[in-house]
């Protein structure tokens, strides 16, 4: 177990049916934790940017799958299991927001009512090989 991880954080998993052409939403929460944020600035064209980066550490979890692997399970398989993908969402906390694509429980509608404890995941990184000291998955978004 890596030191500082004692937050714990939701991740909604999305499974995209490629017979239904349906989106599911798998809520998962996860212990064992880092979760840092900043605020970070920029200039464009039409003057200056400011928005929020996230950093989120996992401890290495059984119950963790790759996407891959993640996607060919059953329905139930995938509410016991959760994966780190790009442009999936993870909040600070146990969070109890469930997305269904119903008004109001969107994945919009979830980053309106959790900002700003909440992120889409951009990069994923599996730090889990046997030879490290703090076997862990790296996320970090915007």
């Amino acid at each position: 177990m890596m030191r500082g991880t004692n937050d714990t954080v939701t991740i909604w998993n999305r499974y995209r049916d490629p017979n239904t052409k349906k989106d599911s939403w798998y809520r998962h929460v996860v212990q064992n934790c880092s979760w840092e944020s900043e605020i970070i600035s920029g200039v464009n064209g039409t003057g200056a940017v400011t928005g929020s980066a996230y950093t989120v550490q996992i401890d290495q979890n059984p119950n963790y799958r790759d996407k891959r692997t993640w996607d060919a399970l059953d329905a139930t398989g995938k509410v016991l299991y959760f994966t780190l993908t790009p442009g999936e969402l993870i909040a600070l906390g146990d969070v109890a927001f469930t997305i269904d694509g119903i008004a109001g429980h969107t994945e919009s509608d979830a980053k309106i009512a959790l900002t700003p404890d909440i992120f889409t995941i951009k990069v994923v990184g599996d730090e889990t090989e046997s030879y490290k000291r703090a076997p862990h998955y790296e996320i970090a978004g915007v």
